[in-house]
């Protein structure tokens, strides 16, 4: 991360100002450079293209579980939840909820029907009566 630093300060600061503030030598910041990408880098950035598949491939409705799920079935062991869930918040992706548990009208998740409210108070007003009028067994 510090030499990710250096690098975005040269244009403002000469490398051997920043360097000898951050305490890093020059020639690591320069090995740094040239060096290639780590073993869990590598698979960091082959598990993100799959997550992306896979979150476009089901229209960004598909969370971590999901995905994780879909990964295992199809690819077999693909690592765990938590790194899965690390991924996608990295690249910023997060499931959407479906049109259809959205109230059309405010676009905001659905509540209790009024009409079931009404229905299961009739329902119980009727159980009530019955019982009061004593022609139960």
């Amino acid at each position: 991360m510090k030499y990710a630093f250096i690098l975005a300060e040269l244009m403002a600061y000469p490398l051997s100002v920043v360097c000898w503030v951050l305490n890093v030598t020059q020639s690591g910041l320069h090995a740094w450079r040239v060096r290639a990408p780590s073993k869990r880098a590598k698979e960091q950035a082959s598990l993100s293209k799959i997550i992306r598949k896979v979150f476009d491939a089901h229209r960004g409705r598909y969370g971590a579980p999901r995905i994780y799920r879909v990964m295992c079935e199809r690819d077999g062991d693909t690592g765990s939840l938590n790194r899965i869930q690390a991924l996608m918040r990295a690249m910023k992706l997060r499931a959407s909820v479906a049109f259809s548990a959205l109230d059309r009208s405010t676009r905001t998740p659905r509540s209790i029907s009024a009409s079931i409210v009404r229905a299961h108070v009739r329902a119980s007003t009727l159980v009530l009566k019955y019982f009061e009028s004593g022609l139960n067994p």
